[in-house]
C-alpha cells in the first residue's frame, strides 16, 4: 500500500507536507539544538543544511509521512510532527518525532495537530478505512512531552527498558502511549473541547 502525503488543514494551524525546503523555517522555529534533546537522531550539524538533511531522512524513510506544522494566519512555521511505524496491514500508526518552537508550546498548536491526524487516521483518510490504534510515545526522562500526551487523552500502556540508544550513549527508556479505534469519539471529543469548539454534526 503506497501511502501519499496529504495536506491536513485545521482552523488555526496546517500540516504541509515535508519539504527540505522547509529546512529554514524549521531552524528558526526551534530555536536550539536543547529542543532535540530527546531525538534518538536530531539534526546534525545545526545548521540549516543539516536540518534539510535531517527532512531528507524523515521523508526518505518508506516508513514515514513528516509533515511542518504551520500557523494558518501568518504562515509561520512552527514545528513538525510524524506519521511513523506506518502499518497498513494491522491498521496501527504512530504519531512521533513531534516537536513545536519554545513559544507555541503549550498553545493550541499541539492540541489541534493532534486532533488533525487522528482525524486522518481514524476517519479512515490514512489507510482507506479506520485505524484501530495510534500510538504515542516519549522518553522516560521527558516528563513534559508525557502530561502532553496525556492531556490529548492517549492512555499509558507501560514502559520499554532500554528501547534507544541515544547520540550521547544514554540508554533510552521509552513510554508508550496509546488511542484505540473505541477510545477515539471521546478523545475527540476532549481535543474539541480545549480548542473551544463544539463537536460537529
Amino acid at each position: 500500500m503506497i501511502l501519499e502525503p496529504r495536506q491536513l488543514v485545521g482552523e488555526d494551524v496546517t500540516l504541509d507536507p515535508l519539504s527540505v525546503d522547509h529546512a529554514e523555517g524549521l531552524l528558526v522555529a526551534a530555536g536550539s539544538p536543547e529542543t532535540f534533546r530527546y531525538f534518538t537522531r536530531p539534526p546534525a550539524p545545526w545548521t540549516v543544511d543539516g536540518m534539510a538533511a535531517y527532512c531528507h531522512d524523515l521523508i526518505e524513510h518508506t516508513n514515514n509521512l513528516p509533515f511542518a506544522v504551520r500557523l494558518r494566519t501568518t504562515g509561520q512555521i512552527v514545528g513538525s510532527t510524524v506519521y511513523c511505524d506506518i502499518r497498513p496491514e494491522h491498521l496501527n500508526v504512530e504519531i512521533g518525532w513531534t516537536w513545536y518552537s519554545p513559544a507555541h508550546r503549550g498553545t493550541i498548536v499541539n492540541p489541534e495537530s493532534k486532533l488533525l491526524m487522528l482525524e486522518h487516521a481514524f476517519g479512515g483518510g490514512l489507510f482507506g478505512r479506520p485505524a484501530i490504534r495510534v500510538c504515542l510515545k516519549t522518553d522516560l526522562r521527558n516528563e513534559h512531552s508525557q502530561r502532553a500526551i496525556e492531556r490529548v487523552g492517549a492512555i499509558r500502556d507501560g514502559v520499554l527498558r532500554n528501547q534507544a540508544l541515544m547520540p550521547d550513549g544514554h540508554k533510552r527508556n521509552s513510554v508508550y502511549f496509546s488511542i484505540l479505534d473505541t477510545e477515539w469519539p471521546a478523545v475527540r471529543e476532549r481535543l474539541n473541547r480545549r480548542l473551544g469548539r463544539a463537536e460537529s454534526a
